[in-house]
């Protein structure tokens, strides 16, 4: 056994110290049993005690919130990504649940609530208008004409698929490219003359009649 190695006194394998977890007041600086024996004697103890450990978890947790929040954050901080995917699945699961939680904070935190609704909205509306911009182009397809993003309308070609109101300054990009299937971008003015124009053929159709 070389320098910077040692035996673990469980499994009997010699490893490097980085293989063992550090003890101030052990030989070497390291515990006597190497990380793998550890994590399986942790492991078998947590499924003979699992109500003893939830409970002192539970009893640490509630007399130190503020540490408790400083290690949520590094945590997150550290694996933002696997948090966020985390998150997301949960809230797919618990639907219910979920909106209760966001009514409880909004209820508890009217302020905040407004001032993020406000926010989110910004941002939602400034990336929904890019992204729809990149599928339909700057103009209106009747007119031809080239209009500022938020001027143009949606209209449904089969009026039975539109089933509510377009929001561009909350809804989610998701939310906003299914409401679009099926639609061409029109100008104001565009969009009310097709509207016109398909009253007409509707009672141009109810008011005809058949001569032999």
């Amino acid at each position: 056994m070389t320098e910077g190695q040692k035996k673990c006194s469980k499994c009997g394998e010699v490893k490097p110290l980085s293989g063992f977890n550090k003890h101030s007041r052990s030989k070497g600086g390291v515990q006597a049993h190497c990380r793998e024996c550890m994590k399986e004697a942790n492991r078998k103890w947590y499924a003979a005690n699992f109500e003893k450990k939830r409970k002192y978890i539970q009893d640490w947790q509630r007399a130190n919130p503020e540490k408790v929040r400083e290690r949520q954050h590094k945590y997150w901080a550290a694996n933002v990504e696997k948090c966020r995917e985390r998150c997301r699945k949960w809230r797919e699961a618990n639907p219910e649940k979920q909106r209760e939680l966001s009514r409880r904070w909004r209820d508890a935190n009217p302020e905040k609530s407004r001032e993020l609704a406000r926010s989110t909205g910004k941002k939602n509306q400034t990336a929904n208008y890019l992204k729809l911009d990149e599928v339909f182009g700057p103009a209106c397809l009747d007119c031809e004409r080239e209009y500022p993003m938020p001027i143009f309308h949606y209209h449904h070609l089969d009026p039975s698929t539109k089933t509510e109101g377009l929001n561009i300054g909350s809804w989610r990009w998701e939310r906003v490219r299914i409401y679009i299937q099926g639609c061409v971008q029109l100008c104001p003015t565009c969009h009310c003359l097709r509207h016109f124009l398909e009253r007409s053929t509707r009672q141009d159709a109810r008011g005809a009649v058949e001569c032999s």
